[in-house]
């Protein structure tokens, strides 16, 4: 066959190139490299897609919490709107308290000098004092809630943008990792392919060289 005769003529310069594995089997190697580019862009492909399943388990896992948020923002508001009316309603009583109930007692008090009257102003003094730090307390409360509040609604307004940004990431960015990588490994198979070529000149050179020597060297044979 033509590698025979090749190998004839040039076995040195043959058995280099099948050393390096790049003029006898070139075709081959064509071939090999179509294929590997092939596994690897389906690889790649695999690979893109598991990428694509995760932002979008993460896009939806934002969407579902921000569902829980606007739930517990409701429950919040609710529980701020129920404090607003207990608060007011002690706001109310303790006025009672200050402005009427306890001076009125007390005159009555200094008034009578009754021992038990003593001890009734001794008791309201004390639900004043317990009723003022609960609505102290209620009122804490209802800072916090007002806090929580805002709290939601920044978490809630940043994982909207984040999930916007996974879903453009899925939608526009990925589909373009895989046509970048793909021609990526494409350029790779390119440069093979040149610099393939490049052995097939050198390689006819040396032939052609080769043949003009033996062309040469037979010619001055005859003639001697």
């Amino acid at each position: 066959n033509m590698m025979s005769k090749i190998n004839e003529v040039m076995p040195e310069d043959v058995a280099k190139a099948k050393k390096r594995g790049i003029f006898p089997w070139l075709k081959k190697q064509v071939e090999q490299k179509a294929l590997e580019i092939k596994i690897k862009t389906q690889s790649i492909s695999a690979t893109v897609d598991g990428f694509k399943g995760q932002l979008k388990t993460h896009k939806d896992g934002l969407i579902e919490n921000n569902k829980r948020l606007d739930s517990m923002f409701e429950q919040t508001k609710d529980y701020f709107q129920e404090l607003n009316t207990v608060i007011a309603g002690g706001q109310i009583k303790l006025n009672e308290l200050d402005n009427e109930i306890i001076p009125a007692k007390q005159a009555e008090y200094e008034q009578t000098q009754n021992p038990q009257l003593g001890q009734e102003l001794m008791r309201l003094n004390q639900i004043r004092t317990d009723l003022a730090i609960r609505i102290d307390d209620l009122m804490r409360a209802q800072d916090l809630s007002l806090t929580q509040s805002y709290q939601m609604l920044m978490l809630k307004a940043g994982n909207n943008v984040l999930a916007k940004k996974l879903d453009n990431s899925v939608r526009l960015v990925l589909p373009l990792w895989k046509s970048q990588i793909a021609m990526s490994l494409i350029l790779l198979d390119t440069h093979s392919a040149v610099e393939a070529q490049d052995v097939v000149y050198e390689m006819t050179n040396k032939l052609t060289k080769g043949v003009s020597e033996q062309v040469k060297d037979t010619s001055v044979a005859i003639a001697n």
